[in-house]
């Protein structure tokens, strides 16, 4: 290692390096080198994801060849079935056989295991319901057999959510739609289809004891009070003429309660639910739309059990609304906390990092930052990590930016791919909640329906920051099961089967190929008196990573000399470094980049 340059300071130097180290404390007091930033780059040739219209289509991510990885289904005109090959992406839409009539607009769709058989099946909303039976990766259309042939046929529907609602072990089906021949005032309903052995009926009209008159663009099932059943959120497009309902299930009946919880908003053009705050229960997002004769903004609902509270003009939220149907909740950082996606129509998409906890909690524009910011049609937008390292990308309808890969962070994360038994057996439902130290954390596993016409990531993905071992695992499975699970290492896939716990198929992180030469911002960041050091590496290259003081003196070198092409993780240790702000930087031939680290004793 070659020897550090001597360096001393003239008066005229001391008295600008105390003025910098006023401005590093000034840094310090209000937080601003925290933040670990995570970018984003479009990935050549979008994977080989080819003819995707943009406008109102819908997807779906799963695993439905089971190899470990998602495949994606693209509801278009016509479909497309892209099969994970892990460095690309295969249309194998005549192989599988998924045939389906379009009819008025491709809209959602949803990957469930129907049938309990342990394999994906797959929920197509074109001109009716349809479902396409999984077997070896053909799939036969049994809509008939299913007792949906005649249910909405020709009538234009949007997304489904599917759930365990009668915990009778099977998934159960809610979606909305209108019909699109009545022009004055669409007619407008919503549909809760039992399944009884895989025959579905439709029983909202019995169990309500009316009609859900509501066009709700994604309705989803989601426990919103925390009592292990699942509830039903129906967000309502059409202001003033509707309003959204969120319906409380009481032993498989559905009561009425989102006036008395005050959730007052329509025109939700898309909503999405997850726990932003860590208070372990579901918080509601909803974009609400300008074209809906309606003036409200963007809301964010803080759950407080008894009454929802509208956080989104406190926390930097309360857009004007839009027309985007795409919207979804995941820790693209891995910092252990919810940031938010939204996705955008003929305006920018917009990434906020969420930072802080309680009274100083904030969600942060990181939009520009992160090279997510751009402008397109991206209606459907979700996270969703396609390469299985961990780290979230991003997924979009629009031809020039369909896929964009999280270069990552140094930060640690754990994915739960969950197997019910006796619950229905994707685990959807299921309750999932982490804890590490003084954090603790909750996902509900999804079945499609939040977010907008998407169904994105389909298992629970936690960040986990410095935390390289979980304290412990609770899974509450919608049958009522508790299985925990203690000192769980990290940076993980696993199977966590109902009655069992974690199961021996663990996948671990994968060895990722870098496109490009990255260098990630330092973890911990103040630290001291130890930090890592990140930086991706797309081909073998001589690298050197230098450290500078505030002047530009050379303080030492870190590192220098052969890499392979991959990601390495340097172990920096400034015990014998004074406190202050410094500069790190990576070279080689045709790049280099600087960051900045800051040591505080």
């Amino acid at each position: 290692m070659t020897k550090s340059k001597p360096f001393s300071f003239s008066k005229k130097e001391e008295t600008m390096r105390n003025f910098y180290y006023v401005i590093f404390v000034v840094l310090i007091t209000f937080g601003m080198l925290v933040a670990q930033e995570v970018t984003f780059t479009a990935v050549p040739n979008n994977m080989g994801i080819q003819n995707v219209t943009t406008g109102r289509f819908g997807c779906a991510w799963g695993d439905y060849d089971g190899d470990g990885d998602l495949d994606l289904f693209i509801s278009a005109n016509p479909h497309a079935l892209y099969r994970n090959d892990g460095d690309t992406l295969i249309n194998v839409i005549e192989q599988a056989a998924i045939v389906d009539t379009i009819g008025g607009y491709p809209t959602g769709a949803v990957w469930c295991d129907i049938d309990n058989d342990y394999d994906l099946d797959l929920i197509s909303m074109n001109s009716g319901v349809k479902i396409f039976q999984n077997d070896g990766g053909v799939f036969s259309n049994i809509t008939s057999e299913s007792g949906l042939s005649e249910l909405d046929s020709g009538v234009q529907l949007w997304q489904c959510t599917v759930g365990d609602y009668d915990k009778d072990g099977d998934l159960d089906i809610a979606y909305s739609g209108y019909d699109q021949g009545v022009t004055t005032h669409p007619d407008v309903y919503a549909r809760l289809l039992n399944n009884d052995g895989g025959v579905f009926t439709n029983v909202a009209e019995d169990i309500l004891g009316w009609q859900i008159e509501v066009e709700a663009w994604n309705p989803f099932f989601v426990d919103y009070d925390s009592d292990n059943d699942l509830d039903l959120w129906l967000p309502a497009i059409r202001s003033p003429l509707e309003t959204s309902l969120l319906l409380r299930n009481e032993a498989s009946i559905f009561v009425l309660v989102s006036d008395g919880l005050e959730i007052e908003s329509n025109a939700a053009i898309a909503s999405s639910w997850g726990d932003y705050d860590n208070d372990g229960d579901m918080d509601l997002f909803i974009i609400t739309w300008t074209g809906g004769n309606t003036g409200e903004g963007d809301m964010l609902y803080r759950n407080d059990g008894d009454i929802f509270t509208d956080v989104a003009p406190d926390l930097g939220l309360a857009g004007p609304g839009g027309f985007s149907r795409g919207l979804c909740w995941g820790d693209y950082d891995n910092d252990g906390d919810l940031d938010l996606l939204i996705g955008a129509n003929g305006g920018t998409q917009v990434l906020y990092r969420n930072d802080g906890s309680g009274a100083d909690r904030e969600f942060v524009d990181v939009s520009e930052a992160t090279g997510v910011g751009v402008e397109g049609t991206y209606r459907t937008a979700t996270f969703v990590d396609y390469d299985n390292d961990g780290f979230l990308d991003i997924y979009f309808n629009e031809l020039e930016k369909l896929l964009m890969h999280n270069e990552g962070n140094s930060n640690h994360w754990l994915v739960i791919k969950p197997r019910g038994t006796v619950s229905n057996h994707d685990g959807i439902g299921a309750r999932v909640r982490l804890v590490t130290g003084d954090l603790s954390q909750v996902r509900q596993i999804e079945g499609g329906g939040n977010g907008g016409m998407t169904a994105g990531y389909p298992w629970a993905h936690f960040g986990l920051g410095s935390a390289a071992v979980v304290d412990s695992l609770i899974v509450t499975w919608p049958m009522g099961t508790v299985d925990v699970e203690t000192n769980v290492e990290a940076d993980r896939f696993i199977t966590f089967e109902e009655g069992t716990g974690i199961i021996v198929d663990v996948q671990t992180k994968p060895q990722q190929q870098p496109s490009n030469f990255v260098l990630q911002q330092n973890y911990p960041n103040p630290f001291n008196p130890s930090t890592t050091i990140s930086f991706h590496v797309p081909k073998k290259s001589d690298i050197r990573l230098i450290l500078y003081d505030i002047l530009g003196n050379v303080v030492q070198e870190i590192a220098a000399g052969e890499f392979a092409a991959g990601r390495h993780d340097i172990l920096f240790d400034a015990d014998h470094l004074a406190t202050g702000l410094y500069f790190y930087k990576l070279s080689t031939d045709g790049f280099a980049e600087v960051k900045k680290m800051a040591v505080v004793k």
